[in-house]
């Protein structure tokens, strides 16, 4: 029913938590997201405001969990390793089940990005691997261990990163 009561509340809700930016704040999540180990002192030359407001407006931020983390961006391939993208529909009727998947995938020491998402794949997992059978290792134990769970997946290699940031331009206009 399009009309269920506790759908809407929680959609009024989500909207209220949300944080308004000014513009200072948002030149600074743009700055950070380029080069996130940039001085107060040189943000404070790009926004024309004191190292010390600078260095208070990112604890604000920090507070607010809107900046959660800072990152070192890495080329895999420099280093001989693999990406590799594993789209999977899981099983929805057993939420207990899909919860061990997910905390098997967060825990994971070769799985560098997991989501849950709607559409065709509710699951979608980034794995790093030595080689193509390091790989195969994994998804045989995604396999093993929730083959009861996984309704369908598909993988794709990722030859190359040509962009990755958490703050794409034009983000928050």
């Amino acid at each position: 029913m399009f009309t269920d009561k506790p759908a809407r509340q929680k959609s009024i809700v989500l909207e209220f938590n949300r944080i308004k930016l000014d513009d200072i704040d948002k030149k600074i999540l743009q700055i950070l997201a380029k080069k996130a180990n940039v001085t107060n002192k040189a943000i404070s030359r790009l926004v024309k405001l004191n190292p010390e407001s600078i260095r208070m407006r990112i604890k604000n931020l920090e507070k607010q969990n809107i900046i959660l983390n800072y990152r070192t961006i890495i080329k895999p391939l420099k280093l001989n390793k693999r990406l590799f993208f594993i789209f999977m529909n899981l099983e929805n009727k057993d939420i207990k089940k899909k919860k061990i998947i997910e905390s098997f995938l967060i825990d994971h020491n070769k799985v560098t990005y997991s989501s849950n998402s709607v559409g065709d794949y509710n699951s979608i997992n980034v794995i790093f691997a030595e080689n193509l059978d390091d790989f195969r290792s994994i998804l045989l134990d995604l396999r093993n261990y929730f083959s009861d769970s996984i309704v369908d997946f598909t993988s794709l290699p990722i030859s190359e990163i040509e962009q990755h940031t958490y703050y794409p331009d034009g983000f928050l206009e």
